[in-house]
């Protein structure tokens, strides 16, 4: 979320999910835990294509703006909100951060 908050100068509060990984509800969690925010698994969890299909229609001319284009997706199934205090969002932050770095390299060029 610190990524994402830098790169559009707004905080991050809230994740909506899709595709079959949002089928799991313990990475759902696991996503809330770390980012702090409540992450939201739509009843249709197979909306890549909608999105797909929203940014060809806006190319097409079918739609003027996204303003135009009606409502879908907004039937939310699951909202999983984060059940760790900060301080041990921040220690388990950390250790993921820590096994990410004690990667690099690993790779060849």
């Amino acid at each position: 979320t610190v990524c994402m908050a830098a790169d559009t100068g707004a905080a991050l509060t809230g994740l909506r999910v899709d595709g079959g990984v949002a089928l799991s509800d313990e990475l759902l969690q696991y996503q809330a835990d770390l980012c702090g925010i409540a992450v939201q698994r739509p009843r249709d969890v197979e909306t890549t294509a909608l999105g797909a299909a929203i940014a060809a229609g806006l190319g097409a001319g079918v739609w003027s703006s996204i303003a135009d284009i009606p409502s879908s997706g907004d039937d939310i199934e699951r909202t999983f909100e984060p059940a760790i205090c900060e301080e041990e969002r921040t220690a388990r932050c950390a250790s993921w951060q820590k096994a990410v770095e004690s990667s690099f390299g690993w790779a060849r060029e």
